[in-house]
């Protein structure tokens, strides 16, 4: 039980500074390889300003790379990054060990 509760701890920290849309981007972003913000924001069912912010800080933490594109500096988008597969691995797993399968 005790290595449970270490888990949950873990993980609700982690959720302290990634809102749980984070994970689902992330997902996203692994399933479609590739994809704009404005299109994670319409999968999400968030606005494209928190959909903005949130790719982001995950940029900064090296876990997406943005790009422009070049036919229209107004689309952003979105890739994983090798270690924000990493990551979205490593959360999926501590959930599912929690939580079940997600």
């Amino acid at each position: 039980m005790e290595k449970k509760q270490d888990r949950l701890n873990s993980l609700y920290k982690w959720l302290r500074h990634n809102p749980i849309a984070a994970i689902n981007a992330l997902d996203l972003i692994k399933q479609h390889s590739l994809l704009t913000t404005g299109q994670i924001a319409e999968m999400l069912d968030l606005t494209r300003p928190t959909v903005t912010k949130m790719i982001a800080s995950l940029a900064n933490k090296g876990w997406v790379e943005v790009q422009q594109n070049p036919n229209d500096k107004r689309i952003k988008t979105v890739a994983l990054t090798p270690d924000g597969d990493a990551e979205l691995l490593m959360k999926k797993t501590e959930l599912e060990s929690i939580i079940g399968p997600v």
